[in-house]
């Protein structure tokens, strides 16, 4: 393989991004991607729709980024939401506007975005490599010089010359899809300092038996609150999705940054589901009342077959020691009320997140103290850029990890090539 002056080293979001940016300024570029295909996790990402970023107002936006959102300030005002809009409509990846501000491509399709940004990088000169695992970073008085990587197909290892090294590797998340954190490997051994990398927009594994094993259950508008050795610390309103060992769904999602950082310092940490969210505590007295007023149903059971879904009927009694072939004819006005409390107000104990797994993003990485925030270069070691999840920045579900990728992947790919002449 030739020599090049800037290598990015892998080809997802960020990185795809950086090498069209800096090959658009007339760099000599090469993406080297470990896996069989350029961004594997895009493809995915959005349940295979890809949520490609948030048009959201800037403050908002910057609103939404964790750890530090002043740092982001110049990645995000170098390449905004329209900037990747327009990227992708160029090469015929028409956008719609959903809900939350939230950006799709028209088609639906998740592999049209990746495509788009692939061939991007190409039309503007980038040369891409697939199967090529990046093994060492070659650095001579405190400036990159050389990468070395072997070919995982054929087997060959080869060392070539380089300007300048993007590190766009991903982060942990999602590691089928290539990332498995050898980026913090590299600029650990560099001497950078690594924010503990951990799963985030992740999955909750519950300790209770008895909603364990209700996999594939979807509920719609449900009320849940994050609790924390007792104390509510977040609410979220949305779908809830059971599955083995634990609970998923658009709100536990978004929830879950702040289970994971309780549960890394070792505290307790509870979900309370509000089954009937609609109601208020009163008015599902009321309804429950009428219910069994009406000599429609028999026992508990047909009672709570009629006001949950019939897989979390058992599960719910059984968790609550509620008599299922009670007679309608003994239940107290006590009985009542206990029932309508348990249905706005399951408590269900947290023990464990899916992991990197299952997380959508990872937070922690490269601390930002390492990294000049006006062009994404380490300040250790010249020559060496950081984009996307490598970084300690990350946001909630709805776009805004993707943005935070593809405006730090512009940037480090335009810095880098306006650096190979300093």
């Amino acid at each position: 393989m030739k020599d090049y002056d800037l290598a990015i080293v892998g080809g997802g979001a960020a990185g795809l991004v950086a090498a069209w940016a800096a090959a658009k300024e007339g760099a000599r570029v090469v993406v080297l991607e470990k896996m069989e295909k350029t961004a594997r996790k895009v493809r995915i990402s959005g349940k295979g729709r890809c949520n490609i970023t948030n048009e959201c107002r800037y403050d908002e936006f910057l609103s939404k980024v964790n750890t530090n959102p002043a740092f982001f300030r110049w990645a995000f005002s170098s390449f905004p939401q329209q900037a990747i809009v327009d990227l992708l409509e160029s090469y015929g990846v028409k956008t719609v506007l959903e809900r939350g501000s939230r950006v799709f491509p028209e088609s639906g399709r998740a592999w049209d975005v990746a495509t788009a940004l692939h061939d991007a990088a190409i039309d503007a000169g980038a040369d891409i490599h697939i199967f090529k695992e990046v093994v060492n970073i070659g650095v001579t008085n405190g400036k990159v010089t050389t990468i070395e990587f072997r070919d995982s197909e054929k087997g060959h290892a080869a060392v070539i010359s380089v300007k300048a090294i993007i590190l766009a590797t991903g982060g942990k998340s999602y590691p089928r899809t290539g990332s498995t954190g050898d980026g913090y490997a590299f600029l650990e051994k560099l001497g950078h300092h690594i924010v503990t990398p951990l799963p985030s927009l992740v999955p909750l594994k519950v300790k209770q038996a008895e909603f364990s094993k209700i996999v594939g259950l979807q509920l719609r508008n449900v009320e849940v609150s994050l609790e924390v050795e007792g104390t509510t610390v977040a609410n979220e309103f949305g779908e809830v999705e059971f599955f083995d060992n634990g609970l998923g769904g658009s709100a536990i999602i978004r929830l879950s940054r702040q289970a994971v950082l309780a549960l890394e310092k070792g505290q307790n940490v509870g979900l309370t589901l509000d089954l009937k969210s609609a109601l208020a505590n009163e008015q599902l007295v009321q309804r429950i009342r009428r219910d069994v007023k009406s000599g429609e149903f028999a026992t508990t059971e047909e009672l709570l077959m009629g006001l949950l879904p019939k897989k979390l009927v058992k599960p719910f009694a059984a968790f609550h020691k509620i008599g299922l072939k009670k007679p309608m004819a003994d239940l107290t006005d006590a009985d009542i009320s206990k029932l309508a409390r348990t249905l706005k107000s399951t408590r269900i104990n947290v023990g464990e997140t899916a992991g990197f797994d299952g997380a959508i993003v990872t937070m922690g990485g490269v601390s930002l103290k390492n990294i000049d925030p006006k062009t994404m270069q380490s300040k250790l070691v010249k020559g060496l850029y950081v984009a996307g999840e490598l970084l300690d920045l990350d946001g909630p579900t709805g776009g805004y990890n993707l943005q935070i990728a593809f405006s730090t992947g512009y940037l480090a790919g335009k810095s880098a090539a306006k650096g190979l002449n300093e």
